[in-house]
């Protein structure tokens, strides 16, 4: 974890520790351009784990089907994997299944629910689901069960689009959403999906915010009132 030592070294931790209390936040990471969302997803994690002293779960959930979490952390298990409690929570009838089990331990604080990376491109985890329920119920479900175990923060990796229930159901259930824009030809739809979620779908303003690595935070606030973050920990200072 050398990568966050820098970042450790230049926080001040008490705002985080005054602030978490007793509660439990959930984060959604989302890249609704079609990008990568791990990395920032992994530095929110390491942070607010090495800050607050506190057991982090990371969950990328398949929306698109994409593996990319388990080449970030070099986690890899056929049994151990979002897909395969996708399956297992709807032919169990949602009963006597523990999600905490099928994380993949990165430290001490931090573990990972990975997309299947054995999985082939042409056969989705949604095409063998037979109940949208499945996956409308899923966030929530999932969300619960790790508290219950301890977590004090759930982060969700999104990669799909609204129509794609995970997604839309996991936003919806997030105390706060990070847009994460890795390409400035990706603002644009980051801000109609912003617009659409407050406008349409009612979920409040200030529940989201915006990070982008390639573009000034003082040019996107020029244009949209979403919050701008300089740096993706101001999400909890």
């Amino acid at each position: 974890m050398r990568i966050f030592s820098n970042l450790y070294k230049t926080v001040k931790k008490e705002p985080i520790l005054r602030e978490l209390g007793d509660k439990q936040l959930t984060v959604a990471v989302w890249t609704p351009g079609g990008s990568d969302g791990c990395p920032i997803a992994l530095e929110l994690a390491h942070f607010f784990a090495e800050t607050a002293q506190e057991k982090v779960a990371i969950v990328e959930l398949p929306c698109l089907g994409i593996p990319r979490l388990a080449l970030h952390v070099d986690l890899y298990d056929k049994e151990k994997n979002t897909d395969k409690l996708l399956l297992d929570f709807e032919r169990s009838e949602y009963a006597n299944i523990y999600p905490a089990k099928y994380l993949l331990p990165v430290n001490d604080f931090v573990s990972v629910m990975v997309n299947n990376p054995y999985a082939t491109p042409d056969l989705s985890i949604n095409l063998r689901l037979n109940n949208l329920v499945t996956l409308t119920d899923f966030p929530r479900y999932l969300m619960n069960n790790l508290f219950l175990e301890g977590y004090k923060l759930v982060i969700y990796v999104l990669q799909g689009q609204l129509h794609h229930p995970l997604t839309f159901f996991a936003l919806r259930e997030s105390t706060q959403v990070v847009f994460d824009v890795n390409f400035p030809i990706e603002l644009g739809w980051c801000l109609s999906c912003f617009k659409k979620l407050t406008d349409t779908y009612n979920q409040p303003e200030g529940k989201f915010a915006l990070f982008s690595s390639v573009l000034e935070s003082k040019t996107i606030s020029e244009i949209t009132s979403i919050k701008c973050l300089k740096s993706v920990t101001d999400l909890f200072v």
